[in-house]
Formats: C-alpha cells, sequence, structure tokens
C-alpha cells in the first residue's frame, strides 16, 4: 500500500515506504513497523501473532519512535541492523513531528473549545433565556389579543429551543476532542498489506464531525474501505472529502473491476446497514458502479445541532 496525503506525508506514508527498502535489506517472513504506541504503521506478509524474530528501533533524542519487527529464518548481522535502522530513521522523524505538531493542535484547539463553551455558557445562553423570560412575563399579563398571543408563544418555544442546542454545543465543545477522519483513514490504510493496492487519503478536515456522528461516518468508512478491499481487485483507492461544523462528504473511490447495480443485493456489501447508520446522522449513502469503471461509494450528512 501506497499512502500519499496532501499537503504533507504522513508517518504511515513514510512507513509504507521503508517496510518496502527493510524487505530489499533484509527478506523476511513477515514484518511490521509500530509507532511509540504500539500502533502499527505498515506491515507486509501474512499477520502474524507470535514473538518476532527481529526488532529493530530508532529513536529521536531519547524516545523511541518507531520500531520494525519481522519474523525470520536468520538473524540480521550488525551492519545489515545499521542499514535496517538508516530505512526506519525517516519513520521516527515523521512520528515525532507529527507527535509535535498533534500537541500544539490540539492544545490550540482545546483553548478555543473552552473559551467557546466559557462565551456560550456565560454570556449567550444568559441572554437568550432572559428574552424567553420577557415573553413569559408579557404571556401572563394577559394584555395581548389572540394573534399576538399565538405569534409571542411560537417566538418563546423557538427561543427554548435555542437554549436546548446552546446547552449541547456547550457539552460538545466541553467533551474531548473528536477523532480525526483521516487519523482514522490512515489507521484502516496502515493495516493493509503493504503488497495492496495504493490508497490515497486526501480528506480536507476543517472540524471533525461531533463523537456522535463521527461514529457513524467511522463505521461506513471502514465499511466502503473493506469492500473495495475485498471485492474491486482496484490498483487504487483514494478516499476524499471534506468536514467542517455543518456537515460534510467522504468518498470512497476505486478504479476496480466495478458491477453493474441492478445485478448485487444491497445487503451483500453491507449498503442496508451502511444506510441505517447514515439516517441516524441526517445522512445518505450513494453507490455508483459500472462494469469495467470502478466503484464511487458518497457518505454524505448534515450537522443541524
Amino acid at each position: 500500500v501506497a499512502v500519499a496525503t496532501s499537503p504533507s506525508i504522513s508517518a504511515v506514508a513514510t512507513a509504507q515506504d521503508a517496510i518496502r527498502d527493510i524487505a530489499v535489506i533484509f527478506p523476511s517472513t513477515s514484518s511490521r513497523i509500530t509507532d511509540h504506541n504500539s500502533t502499527v504503521l505498515a506491515r507486509r506478509g501474512p499477520d502474524q501473532t507470535d514473538t518476532p524474530d527481529v526488532r529493530v528501533s530508532t529513536r529521536v533524542g531519547h524516545d523511541e519512535t518507531a520500531m520494525v519487527e519481522m519474523w525470520a529464518d536468520a538473524q540480521p548481522n550488525d551492519d545489515v541492523v545499521e542499514l535496517i535502522r538508516s530505512a526506519l530513521e525517516p519513520v521516527g522523524i515523521a512520528v515525532e513531528n507529527n507527535m509535535m505538531l498533534l500537541e500544539v493542535a490540539g492544545i490550540a484547539v482545546q483553548r478555543e473549545r473552552v473559551r467557546l463553551a466559557r462565551e456560550l455558557h456565560d454570556d449567550i445562553a444568559p441572554n437568550v433565556a432572559s428574552v424567553g423570560l420577557t415573553l413569559d412575563m408579557l404571556l401572563l399579563a394577559n394584555q395581548l389579543d389572540d394573534e399576538q398571543t399565538r405569534n409571542i408563544e411560537a417566538t418563546r418555544m423557538n427561543i427554548a429551543r435555542l437554549v436546548d442546542r446552546i446547552r449541547e454545543r456547550v457539552q460538545d465543545l466541553r467533551a474531548d476532542r473528536s477523532k480525526s477522519l483521516a487519523e482514522y483513514a490512515y489507521a484502516l490504510v496502515a493495516d493493509i498489506d503493504a503488497d495492496g493496492p495504493t490508497v490515497i487519503v486526501s480528506l480536507d478536515e476543517r472540524t471533525p464531525p461531533r463523537p456522535a456522528i463521527g461514529a457513524e461516518v467511522r463505521a461506513m468508512l471502514k465499511e466502503s474501505l473493506r469492500n473495495a478491499l475485498d471485492h474491486s481487485d482496484a490498483t487504487v483507492i483514494d478516499v476524499g472529502g471534506r468536514s467542517d461544523e455543518t456537515g460534510g462528504t467522504v468518498t470512497i473511490r476505486d478504479n476496480g473491476s466495478g458491477f453493474d447495480l441492478k445485478d448485487v443485493s444491497e445487503a451483500r456489501f453491507g449498503l442496508v446497514g451502511m444506510r441505517e447508520r447514515a439516517h441516524l446522522i441526517n445522512g445518505d449513502v450513494t453507490v455508483e458502479s459500472a462494469v469495467g469503471e470502478g466503484t464511487l461509494i458518497t457518505i454524505s450528512w448534515r450537522d443541524t445541532a
């Protein structure tokens, strides 16, 4: 698998390149590269559950940032170990860079979330609620005609709904950072064998979906990518789309064999379950395909909270 992302190269992409180089330096039955959290960044050969025969790690400063584990019939000599470590070094640097960027971005985002939550809770919500209280006092005065009463009652109901939405937003802002769709896509790709199709991840994620929405979108993304890997015979899979505070779209496009939509049951590819998930988040799933022309799955949603 080759992974590309715009505008920068991810640790997953770097690891996929490194694991190919390491396979040339020291052939093995299976190998995998992990980061400092033991997250698999790249994998080559059959999945293994027993203890690896060879482990080589790289460090940035005093911290171990990446490791390659290999299952092989022989042990590399010292010169080969150094070559493996040299091939692994760019992965360690990429992991360290990602850690620093995520830490800086996470601090900035969390500070802004706290500021917005405080402003909504301490300023905007009380002011909106006070308008509702004023309307309640007008209604209690019984000095309005029927039409005025109906209009004010309707306005009062809208204000009550607005206050509820503000409270929901405050809770969302105070919650932990939503998991990035791009990060999730990279994690899925990292678990694909390195000899598989090229996977390009190009998600414009200005704001990750809220937790309740994100869980459903990630499940649909996983199912769509699995279908492309298992059934399409594709050489290239492109995961694209966008996400912001108003909603988003994720597309999974492959250049595989495609199929005639009239000849395939939706249940076969899990589309029934995907449509049910989409319905839960005010979204939709569409499938475009033709024999010999690949397949395009589009997941879309709107955030109306």
